[in-house]
């Protein structure tokens, strides 16, 4: 494998950039390989925070769909996990400031449920799934304007929702996946 070279950089928010390098496999194969990075690498999260019987969705707009999609809410990393006592406390650090952003309500007793590759081929960031309590008697915060609603659904109708094709993103249907398997 050659050292992957920078072909797009867009140091914005969120930072994205796009790398080219030659790879050749164990078979002898030899391609151009291409790789998005946000945020310097740093996982993304996926938030599933609730009571006991709910969670919280949220409806968004999305360009890239073209449609406004049902999700969990999500967002990139932004905090560095050197300056947290573990990668798992600043991905639900990360969580919670996006649910926050989000939807206004503060969480509590996040935890990582696991994590995922987004696109092993092209978008190879990862993805924590952050699981959060929320009080749902809370006086939700001002928010930051991307969604179009909160929507606070039952747990038990989670399955049903996923089988009839309520939700049509891959973050979300994987953050699902991980939940399930607790079960």
């Amino acid at each position: 494998m050659s050292e992957p070279e920078t072909v797009y950089l867009w140091e914005g928010s969120p930072r994205l950039e796009l790398t080219r390098q030659q790879v050749t496999l164990p078979s002898g194969l030899t391609f151009s390989s291409h790789m998005l990075i946000a945020q310097n690498g740093k996982p993304g999260v996926v938030v599933i925070a609730g009571d006991a019987e709910r969670i919280i969705l949220v409806r968004q707009y999305r360009p890239g769909a073209g449609c406004e999609l049902l999700e969990l809410p999500r967002g990139f990393g932004e905090n560095d996990p050197g300056a947290f006592a573990s990668p798992e406390a600043a991905q639900c650090a990360d969580g919670e400031r996006e649910l926050l952003e989000e939807t206004g309500y503060a969480a509590s007793d996040s935890r990582v449920l696991g994590s995922y590759i987004t696109d092993s081929a092209l978008l190879p960031g990862r993805v924590a799934v952050v699981e959060a309590m929320v009080d749902r008697a809370q006086h939700p915060a001002a928010v930051d304007g991307e969604v179009n609603a909160v929507i606070w659904v039952e747990r038990t109708a989670l399955k049903r929702m996923t089988r009839d094709g309520d939700f049509a993103d891959a973050l979300t249907l994987a953050a699902l996946a991980l939940l399930f398997a607790q079960e």
